[in-house]
């Protein structure tokens, strides 16, 4: 596409939008999605990083000189990848945070006064005695299950922020991007202000 006279920024505007479609589709999971909820997604990713990374890297490097070229990519591919390692420990630092933050809520819900609570144990223990366990050791497998349920749903919610503000964070990157089309547009309009400027003094 771009051999074709495409302008790399639009392609970059495109994988941008295309991942962000695909961290907010992931962040409306739940814990009964399955393959089928993720194949769609993953296409929309694999679309978008096909389409960010040799635009970027030929944007990056489309106001270099031939002979700078080479070193230009090479920066380009260094930098890419230290962002990659930043970015992981952020978004994992981000996850650890908001695990805290979503168990902490989870848990206020769950005291001995709740009744929701009350006959969820109940009925956990009455199942775990009738396949032959003690009523002790019932009671504390019911607990095992509950606590269960909540790490689950934890770690689902930390998740779900997280590819949330992947969302965000990609969406953001499009006006950045549009940026430089007008950038490069007003320098080609005073590129062509100055030729014509000289012309009329060589006239």
């Amino acid at each position: 596409m771009m051999q074709r006279g495409v302008r790399p920024q639009w392609l970059v505007i495109l994988g941008f939008g295309l991942t962000a479609v695909f961290n907010y589709w992931m962040s409306e999971s739940n814990l009964s999605s399955g393959s089928v909820n993720f194949a769609l997604p993953l296409v929309f990713r694999a679309l978008g990083a096909a389409l960010l990374i040799v635009p970027l890297t030929a944007l990056a490097v489309s106001e270099l000189q031939p002979r700078d070229i080479p070193q230009g990519a090479a920066l380009n591919n260094m930098m890419r990848q230290m962002g990659g390692s930043f970015g992981i420990a952020l978004i994992n630092t981000y996850i650890a945070h908001r695990a805290a933050y979503n168990r902490s809520s989870l848990v206020t819900h769950i005291t001995a006064s709740d009744l929701p609570t009350q006959d969820r144990l109940r009925l956990a223990t009455a199942r775990f005695v009738s396949t032959g366990s003690t009523v002790y050791d019932a009671g504390r497998r019911a607990l095992a299950g509950l606590e269960a349920t909540v790490v689950r749903q934890t770690y689902l919610l930390s998740y779900m922020d997280a590819f949330f503000l992947l969302a965000v964070l990609n969406a953001c990157c499009i006006p950045l991007v549009v940026t430089t089309i007008r950038k490069k547009r007003a320098a080609a309009q005073g590129r062509l202000r100055r030729r014509r400027w000289k012309w009329r003094r060589t006239d």
